[in-house]
């Protein structure tokens, strides 16, 4: 009994879906489709937006943790000053 073609998708992700099915890797499109290339570099620029992203969250939290110790250090240079002035 021969067994059917077994079917391999042109694309690997959904967002970057090529239409049709190849029944062999002979059968897959070359060069690499336009599609597949701006889909590729679409992957990176999100990558690179989520690295920029996770490392302007990072500075934000230092920010606001120097924001925090630099009011609270006037908090008590105000109490101070109000004590030294009574």
């Amino acid at each position: 009994m021969k067994h059917p073609p077994r079917l391999i998708p042109t694309s690997f992700h959904p967002s970057c879906l090529l239409s049709g099915w190849a029944t062999s890797l002979l059968d897959l499109p070359s060069p690499v489709p336009t599609k597949f290339a701006s889909c590729s570099q679409t992957q990176v620029d999100l990558g690179k937006a989520s690295t920029s992203q996770d490392r302007l969250e990072r500075q934000l939290d230092i920010l606001q943790v120097h924001q925090k110790q630099i009011s609270d250090a006037l908090n008590v240079m105000e109490a101070e000053a109000e004590h030294l002035s009574r």
